[in-house]
């Protein structure tokens, strides 16, 4: 029998045998191209749904906060820091509201004998009245202008900041746009960021 000659039918299945493999390789590449544009797409479809329910989420809560917490309005709520609080809803400042809880203080003035809550760290709320027709138009305040009046007369405050809403208590000497200062008695000025506060009680310290 003769030899099997270069290039005959020997070298043929060689090359016909890598051929096959070749084909395995890019089917298997293929299928896995395909695994993971799936999966990129139900990723890429759960974060839009995800985006989407927590934006409608955030505009409910937020609407809950705003319908809730009208001047004249009586509430009960709780802070992300455990606190609770129940009182007439006096004002509504920028991101913030104001609320009487000795019966002292008047609606559409955010200062003395009010409790300022921050409303991004208010956990829960419940309506125990809703606020009378309004007899006029209530002003804005911005939280910076309502502590300035507290500061003018030098008004004592209680304010709790930080994430464990630690409660100090001292006389207002000066607000800012994102800057507290505090005169500590004893221990001196303390200085706060504004960015920092959870709620602050204005209590005629005089």
């Amino acid at each position: 029998m003769d030899p099997p000659e270069p290039g005959g039918n020997e070298g043929e299945s060689e090359l016909t045998g890598d051929g096959h493999r070749w084909e395995e390789v890019e089917a298997a590449l293929r299928d896995e191209a395909a695994a993971t544009a799936i999966s990129e797409g139900a990723s890429r479809r759960s974060r839009r749904f995800w985006l989407r329910h927590q934006g409608e989420q955030d505009a409910s809560w937020s609407a809950t906060l705003e319908s809730l917490l009208e001047p004249g309005s009586y509430v009960s709520l709780g802070t992300e820091a455990g606190t609770t609080h129940r009182g007439q809803v006096i004002q509504r400042l920028d991101g913030w509201t104001a609320i009487d809880k000795t019966g002292q203080a008047s609606v559409g003035e955010p200062v003395l004998h009010s409790l300022l809550l921050c409303l991004g760290h208010i956990s829960w709320i419940r309506q125990e009245r809703p606020a009378p027709p309004p007899s006029g138009p209530h002003r804005l305040w911005s939280i910076a202008a309502a502590l300035g009046l507290a500061a003018e007369e030098r008004l004592g405050v209680i304010i709790r900041y930080g994430p464990s809403a630690i409660p100090v208590r001292g006389r207002l000497l000066s607000a800012a746009s994102d800057l507290l200062a505090l005169d500590c008695d004893d221990e001196g000025t303390l200085y706060v960021w504004l960015g920092s506060v959870r709620e602050i009680s204005v209590f005629d310290s005089g």
